[in-house]
């Protein structure tokens, strides 16, 4: 059962049959756009004696809802008129509408009761007590659970392989590697304070004399001084050391401290963007084949001459952990050759 308007249609209804005078009537109506826009629907319930507002909704392209209304029954039997409302540029107008019936029901008359006799009867009451339980030993079984043994951990020997460990000797750069240039900046003969070193190795495809460790020297100290200074440091010092015993190519230990220019005592030390630095050095080293950063480390820095013992050790065993990964690289390769 359905009632079709040119904008909606009432799609369902529910309306009681009877009710008693003064009793709450619910009425139900279904509601469904019948158009391609958003629409604003109200139900309206029209019927002599009665005053009902309106049941507002927005109801979206083809959608559907559910519109509801109460209201006193009046005592008499009434026709009501279920009006589906849209509303236009002048308010709403009725679309669409149905009609229902609803008769009054005869309120049955109230009981009178008449009072034939009287008596009187004690009752003892008894709280009652839950029964006790009582158990039955039907069987007896006795059950014997081993303990599962423990099995012991056996080791398989799979593989067996010799490495060479390098003795310490207490120098701070292996023995074939030489010291070819060492420069204290103007900056590190007047500094005391935090500061960082990081050391790193390359290797170059070419032997020292092609173009020279001079040449390759300068190149490292220039990119050094420049890129430090770009990135808000100060460079303090710069060691170059050279290991040219291989035929074919020359390996190199670049130990470098800086310092960020605006540190201080009281301030966080600012870590100096070291791999930055070490990148343009691989663009300006075309030659470069092998590249590896060994450590960066905070320490206390203090001029030649006038450090203390704690930078002293800071500083050299940065050297000494270099040291000891070029080392154990070297021990790695003459073990292969072997």
């Amino acid at each position: 059962m359905s009632e079709l308007g040119v904008y909606t249609a009432i799609t369902g209804w529910t309306v009681p049959s009877n009710a008693k005078a003064g009793d709450n009537v619910h009425v139900e109506v279904q509601i469904q756009n019948l158009g391609y826009n958003t629409i604003s629907v109200a139900l309206s319930v029209l019927g002599a004696g009665i005053d009902v507002p309106l049941d507002e909704k927005n109801l979206a392209a083809w959608d559907n809802a559910v519109f509801s209304a109460d209201f006193p029954m009046p005592n008499y039997d009434i026709d009501i008129i279920l009006r589906s409302m849209v509303y236009g540029s002048s308010g709403y107008f009725e679309d669409a509408r149905v009609t229902a019936s609803i008769t009054l029901g005869v309120t049955p008359p109230t009981p009178v009761w008449e009072k034939l006799a009287e008596t009187s009867v004690a009752v003892q009451l008894t709280t009652p007590q839950p029964p006790t339980p009582v158990w039955l030993k039907l069987a007896e079984l006795q059950l014997t659970v081993p303990l599962a043994p423990v099995q012991p951990v056996v080791w398989q020997k799979l593989n067996e392989k010799s490495v060479g460990v390098p003795v310490e000797t207490g120098a701070p750069v292996p023995t074939d590697y030489k010291l070819i240039r060492k420069n204290i900046y103007p900056e590190g003969n007047t500094y005391s304070g935090p500061a960082e070193q990081c050391s790193y190795f390359f290797k170059v495809l070419l032997p020292n004399e092609i173009p020279g460790q001079t040449w390759m020297a300068q190149q490292i100290i220039d990119a050094f001084q420049n890129k430090v200074k770009d990135n808000g440091g100060e460079i303090l010092s710069l060691e170059i050391y050279e290991n040219d015993v291989p035929v074919l190519w020359t390996e190199y230990l670049i130990v470098a401290v800086a310092r960020p220019v605006s540190v201080t005592y009281a301030k966080a030390l600012i870590q100096i963007p070291w791999a930055v630095v070490m990148g343009v050095l691989a663009i300006v080293l075309v030659i470069t084949i092998i590249f590896m950063l060994i450590q960066i480390k905070e320490i206390i820095w203090g001029p030649p001459g006038k450090a203390s013992p704690l930078t002293t050790f800071l500083i050299v065993g940065g050297i000494g952990f270099g040291a000891f990964f070029l080392l154990k690289a070297a021990s790695k390769k003459q073990l292969v050759r072997a």
